[in-house]
């Protein structure tokens, strides 16, 4: 819904999940490279930022499944509603939002897109998610209400979680896991490893693999996690057609709490 503030700026677009999923350390405006018929779209307010996040791709930051309508009176030059977008930072602030996301474990999320002097912006926040309690606390002091603090009561455990991929656009599909990792309220990212390049195994003639470590702390049992890191390799499209094939997705379980376990009700193993 559009929503008139200070002249000159106009909101298009509120992501409201953001502040209650996240926390914020800090907060940047950024353009966006966007075609004719999608500048209309937005001026017409057929945007939706809610499910979005931007990661870096060639060292550039890429706004990835944010919603643009398609424009009903363009021609044949109509745009994708989910494509990809070039957010336009300048190097020093790209550099510091890289670390960021890939040796410190934040995310990048839109809070709101809004025309600036007719012209498009989006406001870019650099996040790391609230775990359950963070987000009754915030409940609380939004409405005064306390819903149940003390339902919160597991202890949170530390793990080490590998995520790589060798199949697609790499380095999106590890970014997405990030995200898909971060955005449930049982685990969170502490931090993450910079990326680095392995050769597939056995078979070092699959293409190469592109891989990260990170540093999560969890309230999911083992069995519960291997479940929750197995629906996300799904979700973003992984398939066994064979042995050792190569995958868009592929997370391993490092680490539980120090601890080396086996469950043979899942055939799970730690390390695994």
């Amino acid at each position: 819904m559009k929503q008139k503030t200070s002249p000159g700026l106009k909101i298009i677009s509120l992501n409201r999940k953001a502040s209650f999923n996240f926390f914020f350390e800090n907060i940047y405006e950024a353009g966006l490279v966007l075609k004719g018929s999608e500048i209309k779209s937005i001026r017409s307010g057929k945007v939706n930022i809610s499910d979005a996040y931007a990661i870096e791709r060639d060292g550039e930051i890429i706004l990835i499944n944010a919603h643009i309508s398609s424009y009903k009176q363009a021609s044949y030059s109509d745009h994708n509603p989910m494509d990809d977008r070039k957010l336009l930072f300048n190097k020093k602030e790209i550099n510091k939002l890289i670390g960021k996301v890939n040796r410190e474990g934040f995310t990048l999320i839109p809070t709101k897109l809004y025309l600036k002097k007719g012209k498009a912006k989006i406001e870019i926040a650099v996040a790391k998610g609230k775990k359950q309690y963070d987000k009754r606390q915030t409940k609380k002091q939004e409405t005064g209400i306390d819903i149940g603090l003390g339902m919160f009561v597991k202890q949170a455990k530390n793990i080490i979680l590998a995520v790589g991929s060798n199949l697609g656009n790499r380095q999106h599909n590890i970014e997405k896991s990030k995200y898909l990792i971060n955005s449930n309220e049982k685990i969170k990212i502490i931090s993450s490893s910079s990326y680095y390049r392995t050769d597939s195994w056995p078979n070092k003639k699959n293409p190469y693999f592109l891989n990260i470590v990170l540093k999560c702390i969890t309230t999911f049992n083992p069995s519960e996690l291997f479940i929750f890191v197995k629906e996300i390799e799904k979700s973003l499209g992984r398939s066994k057609s064979y042995k050792n094939a190569p995958r868009i997705c592929d997370i391993d379980i490092i680490d539980y709490s120090q601890k080396n376990l086996l469950f043979s009700n899942i055939d799970l193993k730690i390390p695994h």
